[in-house]
């Protein structure tokens, strides 16, 4: 983005034309210009016109552009912001045909390589393998802590993303990807998901149908999901991430844990002397009525404005937005993507860190 004051960017105006057309991106700038805009808060975005399939028919490709906003200082400012939405967007068309010699379509941009020699493990000193090991390690005290004597009271999933990394992959196939975005990585918890579809069509095969398998989560004690994964933010892996908590049914993202909030969350599942790595991941805890004492625990309302309802399923995601060696996203190799643990009938008989005794790497 171009501002015309680099050191201030919050609530300044800019403006952004997106265009598939050297001619007609020109002649939109050369209007806003006009109108007095400075040339430096105007952000050329190009399309590649010449690997599209350009037009308003059903063959034509469809774009989604989002702002992403977050990490609000001043609430009121954002409140203020969100009421008078200062956003508008424009269709531009130019008033004379330019011959098709003349448009000049925009090529494929420049794709920045994501491969760089950091991974998730890199700060701890560890290999990816590694840090995934440790993963597994905070599970096993988790599964210890909260899981029955068979361990049949919950259920792991992995968040695994369904897009390719490289979205020019979905403009030469034709396929509708979503979140195919290059400035990060998006994990997210399809395998519950997955499940959670299974049991809808086949809700009278037990197996597809346990709870602990369901993306939905009851209003009861013995009942949470609790996300386990790396803080990407902590182990320099991205500018800031987060996880977030949707509603699948409306897609609607109810609530963001950032990388700030996930910082130490894990650490209470470890007995000391803790390991090295504890620091470098998280464990936060998702259910409809949190202990009021529970840290790192977020209660889902299952009714108003920002809520899930008990019969629809959850949608976790995990982001990491601008790695700060290339400034895209991160490569998916080098990172350790989350995971969730369904418990139902989860111990109400809590152990102390005390009692828990997990063999650490």
């Amino acid at each position: 983005m171009n501002f015309s004051d680099s050191k201030q960017v919050f609530a300044t105006p800019f403006a952004m034309v997106l265009s598939p057309s050297k001619a007609s991106s020109s002649a939109a700038i050369a209007d806003l210009e006009k109108l007095g805009i400075p040339r430096d808060a105007i952000t050329e975005y190009p399309f590649p016109g010449l690997n599209l399939t350009l037009g308003f028919d059903a063959q034509a490709d469809v774009f989604a552009s989002l702002l992403r906003m977050a990490f609000f200082e001043d609430h009121d400012a954002a409140k203020e912001y969100f009421a008078k939405r200062p956003f508008r967007v424009l269709r531009m068309t130019q008033n004379k045909p330019v011959p098709k010699a003349d448009r000049g379509l925009f090529p494929v941009n420049t794709w920045i390589a994501r491969q760089t020699n950091i991974t998730d493990g890199t700060k701890a000193h560890m290999s990816v393998s590694d840090m995934t090991t440790a993963l597994v390690t905070l599970q096993m005290a988790i599964a210890q802590k909260y899981g029955n004597l068979l361990g049949t009271n919950n259920h792991v999933t992995d968040l695994v993303s369904g897009v390719p990394v490289n979205g020019f992959e979905c403009i030469a196939k034709g396929n509708k990807c979503l979140g195919d975005c290059p400035d990060t990585y998006y994990p997210a918890s399809s395998g519950m998901v997955k499940d959670e579809m299974k049991c809808e069509e086949y809700p009278h095969v037990p197996t597809w149908c346990w709870e602990k398998k369901r993306a939905t989560l009851q209003d009861k004690d013995d009942e949470f999901i609790i996300v386990i994964g790396v803080n990407h933010k902590a182990t320099g892996m991205a500018a800031y991430s987060s996880l977030v908590v949707y509603d699948l049914k409306l897609l609607e993202g109810i609530y963001s844990v950032d990388d700030s909030m996930l910082n130490g969350t894990a650490m209470q599942y470890f007995t000391s002397p803790k390991p090295d790595y504890a620091p470098y991941l998280f464990a936060y805890k998702f259910m409809r009525k949190c202990p009021v004492d529970e840290v790192a625990c977020y209660s889902i309302p299952s009714t108003g404005d920002l809520s899930v309802a008990i019969e629809n399923p959850l949608l976790f995601i995990e982001r990491m937005y601008d790695n700060p060696v290339t400034h895209v996203g991160a490569d998916p190799s080098s990172i350790v993507a989350a995971r969730t643990m369904h418990f139902v009938g989860a111990r109400k008989t809590l152990a102390s860190n005390s009692d828990v005794e997990v063999q650490v790497i």
